[in-house]
């Protein structure tokens, strides 16, 4: 199973969305 995996890889992916974003924010 690579449910693990696809998981992990997504809240990766979401985290650095989220720090791009609130980077923004904060920039501003």
């Amino acid at each position: 199973d690579r449910g693990d995996d696809v998981s992990t890889e997504d809240l990766r992916l979401a985290l650095r969305r989220y720090r791009s974003f609130f980077g923004r924010l904060l920039s501003v």
